[in-house]
């Protein structure tokens, strides 16, 4: 459940900024403001998001079975971001 908490927050470090700043559309200038924090801080969310993630799988590894461990190796595999 943490896992998923975790990358639930780095994909919205990301998406919130890309949703905020849609060209053609109304904006406000304290949402722009927002987004362009959120965007400057994204980065770095995201670093640490991953360092979470990591620790979590690290933790979780030695409980689990040849499945889990297989789904926990899967899931933080950079493959996995391909079209």
């Amino acid at each position: 459940m943490a896992l998923l908490a975790v990358a639930a927050i780095a994909v919205a470090a990301v998406w919130i900024p890309v949703w905020t700043m849609r060209p053609f559309s109304p904006q406000s200038a304290a949402a722009m403001a927002r987004a362009y924090a959120l965007r400057r801080l994204a980065p770095a969310a995201t670093l640490v998001a991953l360092g979470f993630a990591v620790a979590l799988v690290w933790r979780l590894w030695r409980s689990t079975r040849w499945l889990g461990r297989a789904l926990l190796l899967e899931s933080h595999d950079p493959a996995n971001l391909r079209e």
